[in-house]
This record gives C-alpha cells, structure tokens and sequence, in this order.
C-alpha cells in the first residue's frame, strides 16, 4: 500500500529564546492572508481533515514537544486538543534522531550553523548562513496518521508562536502551495461523438485501494453531465480508467486508458474518449422471384415463388435478430399452397441470429408452392418487425417491418 509522506521545513530569523512553531496543511485552495500593512483576516474555510503540527524546541537544537492535531469541525473526538481540534498523535520520540522507523511523524531542528542553497540571511550569520536551531524541518506520514482521509492538501501555512498551545499568539507566517491532490476527468461518446451516458467504470490508481467503482453520475463522480466524468481529492499518481459497463444497447470499450495527476498536471484528463460500440441494422434485401408452372395459356394460378430477406449488420457491435416472414393466401378458392424454408412451421420462417457479426450480412429464403389458385387470390409476404437487443435494449431494423403483396390474374 502506498503511503502518503509530507515534508515541511521553515527557517526562522534568530535562534534566541526556544522556538514554537506551527504547521498547517489546509484542503481548501482559498486559504492564505494578502494586506498592506493593515490588519485583516484570513481567506479560506478550515475543512475536516486539515492538519496542524506544533512543536517547540531548544536553543540546542533539539525537539522537545511536538504534536499533530486534526480538524473535526463539529465531529466527534477521542482527545480533544481545543475548539474543533483532536490530538492524533503526541510521539516520545519527537526528534528524528530518537525517532522509530514505525513512527508517523517526527521533527528535527538544526544543531550546528549549516549553509543553504537557497539565499537567505538571519540576524547574525554570514549571508546563506543559518545558525544553530534556525532550521526546523518536519516529516509525517498522513496516510497512517488519518487512515481514512484522502490526503488531499492545497496549501501549507508556517508560524511562529508563543508557546505549542493550539491558543498560543501567533506572529510570523509564511504560506504556499502543496501540491498533494488533483482530479481525473474523462468523456464517454457514442459511435457518432455524442456524449453517452449511464456507463460504469473501474477507476485503479493510488486514491484507491486498489479500484473503485465509478457509475455516471453517482459518487465518487463530481460532474453533472451525463457522458462526462470527473473524481476529485486525488492523491498524485497514475491511474488507470476501464469501462467495465456500457449503457443499454452498447457495448463498453475495450481499451483500458491512463492519465497522471502530477504537480505540473492537477487536473488529469484522459486522452481521448471512451467509444461504445453499438450494432447498426438494416433490411438490405426484401424480394421475390415468381415462375409460373409449365407453360402458360392463360394467367398462371400455379408457381413457385421464393422469398429473399438479407439483413446487415452495418455497425460496430455483434449482436442478434429476432423475427418472421410469413406467407398467407386469401381467397385462393380449391387451389392449394405449401412452404419450404429452414425451420418453417405453417408458412411461418423464423427470422432468428443468436450472433450477426460485424459487417455480416445474413440470408434468408422461402419458398411457396401454389397449385390451381382461384383468380384474384391474394398473396402476402409480411415480414415482421426484425428486433435486435444489445446489453438489454431492444431495437428494431431500419427497413421493417416491410409486405409484398401480389394478385392472381386468371383471365
């Protein structure tokens, strides 16, 4: 399982007294303080789950307290550590340098003059120089501290105070950014690049342990639109999107997609969208050939005629075909008539794919046997409605349902 780790450093101008410090790390991206001098409140909102780190240490060097405090707003709390603030963790070993490798939080402050790389100047050192107890740097590892929380920090908040109480006066600050959390968006389009909704998808990466189920418009997903998916709080990392589900009457896309969230790139898109498959199809062929029996003298009542129906699948999906052609004679007097065709029961031919591949274009025949019809017998082929289902919709062929009529002419 990976483990989200946080590192913080601040330096502070002089070494002189013990020092007392504070970290925060805020959720919401609107924290922060910009004034000209006069005084002024903060921007931004505490959200559950933000962290404040206090310590204090000596004019040595060496961490003497040092605690991690949570944000339950109004939640309950095990040991609470003020106004809307639980204790979670108050470690023996504050210092690194004690510190266990099992430990989720340590601090250490710098016990000799060390020289930055950054530049710099405090209030007795050499330029790029900072005495000792100048440099106080803290590590946590918030996946075991809050089991539960996403991780999902947008800025950091250094100060100075006047003792670890979470009711000290506070002086100094510094903020920035913290790059620890992004979104994955992603879009899902039919066979004609319209947005598609109502698909289900299996979303992998680091938020998750190890997947999460994703259905449109229901959480984790954050945005309204049927087609179009967003998860948000997302700890950095790669994460790997697969359509597990497609809509009623399309099939999911095969093709399992990726996108990275990374501090250069919060908010992840994945490239390109999902396309579902979906069949197409059509009635190609509805046709008859009729030869009358011997040689006529007079308008034929006896023949063969054979029935000719073809159906394609046009789109990008198997699927199957349900249906019947039947052929009825009315009026047709002492004559008599017979059906021959696959499966044919009374002049009823079954219409019926369990599997029309892609591109496939199938046939179907029947042949009627007429003896000696009455004249203006009627003869009707009527080919239903050809009904195909794909992931439980049914939908009917472009072309049907379709009748050929045509009259005996004695005379």
């Amino acid at each position: 399982m990976r483990h989200l780790l946080i590192y913080g450093a601040f330096e502070r101008f002089a070494n002189n007294g013990a020092g007392d410090v504070g970290y925060w790390l805020f959720a919401d991206p609107t924290v922060g303080c910009l004034t000209s001098g006069a005084t002024t409140d903060f921007t931004g909102v505490h959200t559950v789950g933000d962290i404040l780190v206090v310590a204090e240490f000596s004019t040595s060097g060496s961490v003497t307290t040092l605690s991690v405090i949570e944000w339950v707003g109004s939640g309950s709390c095990a040991s609470p550590a003020g106004p809307n603030l639980c204790l979670l963790n108050t470690p023996g070993n504050a210092d690194c340098s004690l510190a266990l490798i099992a430990d989720n939080v340590c601090a250490k402050v710098n016990t000799a003059s060390i020289a930055t790389p950054w530049a710099t100047q405090d209030k007795t050192s050499s330029a790029n120089t900072l005495a000792t107890a100048e440099f106080f740097e803290v590590g946590l590892d918030i996946t075991s501290l809050l089991p539960s929380s996403s991780g999902c920090f947008t800025k950091f908040l250094f100060d100075t105070r006047t003792s670890p109480s979470t009711t000290a006066t506070l002086k100094d600050y510094a903020e920035g950014t913290l790059v620890t959390c992004g979104s994955l968006s992603w879009t899902k389009f039919d066979n004609n690049s319209h947005l598609l909704g109502g698909a289900t998808f299996q979303v992998c990466g680091p938020s998750f342990n190890p997947c999460v189920t994703v259905v449109d418009n229901s959480q984790p997903d954050t945005d309204p639109v049927l087609g179009q998916f967003k998860l948000a709080n997302l700890v950095a990392g790669t994460y790997n999107v697969t359509e597990t589900v497609g809509p009623p009457g399309f099939l999911p896309d095969p093709n399992t997609k990726s996108a990275t969230i990374s501090s250069s790139n919060l908010d992840a898109v994945i490239p390109g969208a999902f396309i579902d498959p979906r069949p197409v199809v059509k009635l190609t062929e509805f046709g008859y050939t009729n030869t009358p029996s011997g040689t006529p003298t007079s308008g034929p009542v006896s023949g063969v005629t054979v029935y000719t129906v073809k159906i394609k699948n046009f789109g990008g999906a198997i699927t199957n075909l349900n249906g019947t052609l039947a052929v009825t004679v009315a009026e047709a007097g002492s004559g008599t008539f017979s059906c021959a065709g696959a499966g044919i029961v009374d002049c009823v031919l079954p219409i019926v794919v369990g599997s029309l591949g892609i591109g496939q274009e199938t046939t179907f025949t029947l042949t009627l046997t007429y003896s000696n019809l009455a004249n203006h017998a009627v003869v009707t082929a009527a080919l239903s409605t050809i009904s195909y289902t794909t992931n439980g919709l049914t939908r009917n062929a472009s072309g049907t349902p379709a009748t050929i009529t045509f009259t005996i002419q004695a005379k």
